[in-house]
């Protein structure tokens, strides 16, 4: 394939997921058919069938794509943090911000109807949550600067661990039941809890 068919393919692949959007967050996931997808975007059917099999793989793409953003920005904000307290707020805080958004609240929704496994199963999503958890772990470091990075790779998991358990009771209402202050209290005993390991392994 030339670089410009690709480019004409990369178009036509986002114009379809971009129509998809548009009547999902319209009319809703079950009341969009892939004939009302493909009449929008302008495209055939045989064009649809060549980006997606179904449906369902263009709401687990937009998803993916939604979260693989967001991911991003919040690898990007985990810089900016300072001290254990602002890490500690920012992973309740950007839990309920990802979980308040507009787009991600009709997504979810969406999701929900048609059963759709969205989250970090996908490569996109599993490689940028890796890059988010590093870059966890890298402030941490800065918090116990004589702790070994696997060590720290270990307790930025259960950070983002808990964090991932908040956004999905947030969304899905099951399950376990998250106080967002008493939870931002427990992160910040566990960051200090560490923070004194790694000062008794320095002395």
């Amino acid at each position: 394939m030339s670089l410009r068919q690709k480019e004409k393919s990369e178009m036509t692949h986002q114009e379809i997921k971009a129509a998809a959007l548009k009547l999902f967050q319209e009319r809703g996931y079950r009341n969009t058919s892939v004939h009302d997808i493909v009449k929008e975007s302008g495209y055939s059917i045989g064009s649809f069938y060549n980006h997606y099999k179904t449906k369902r793989d263009v709401l687990a793409d937009i998803w993916n794509e939604h979260a693989i953003t967001f991911i991003r920005h919040s690898t990007e904000e985990i810089g900016n943090l300072r001290t254990p307290r602002e890490l500690a707020d920012y992973l309740i805080d950007n839990s309920n911000a990802f979980d308040r958004d507009e787009k991600t609240v009709r997504l979810a929704k969406a999701a929900q109807e048609d059963q759709v496994t969205v989250g970090k199963n996908y490569e996109g999503v599993r490689e940028a949550s890796q890059l988010y958890l590093e870059r966890i772990a890298g402030l941490l470091g800065e918090f116990c600067p004589h702790t070994g990075k696997e060590i720290l790779l270990s307790h930025a998991s259960v950070l983002d661990s808990i964090q991932y358990a908040h956004s999905e009771v947030t969304r899905k209402k099951v399950g376990y039941f998250f106080h967002d202050d008493t939870v931002k209290n427990d992160i910040l005993s566990l960051i200090d809890h560490w923070i004194e390991e790694d000062r008794r392994t320095r002395s």
